[in-house]
């Protein structure tokens, strides 16, 4: 079994409250684009913005993923 040092352990936390300030921004933009985009194909208006919002709002949500699990902490905060 592997054993760590608590600076192994706690590197992860090192940037906790950042993270979750972050993926919440994240988090609430791809909720709306991914509204606006439905609303807008209920509205029956541009298909084309309402596709491209979904798209956003699905990138959004990946990577909102991504900090929320930690992945993208090397591209955030370095």
């Amino acid at each position: 079994m592997a054993e760590f040092s608590d600076a192994q352990l706690f590197e992860s936390h090192e940037y906790r409250r950042e993270r979750s300030i972050v993926f919440a921004i994240v988090l609430a933009t791809a909720f709306l684009a991914v509204v606006a985009g439905v609303a807008t194909i209920m509205a029956e208006a541009n298909l084309a913005v309402a596709i491209g919002l979904l798209a956003v709002g699905v990138v959004l949500l990946a990577v909102a993923g991504g900090i929320g699990i930690g992945e993208l902490d090397a591209y955030l905060f370095e």
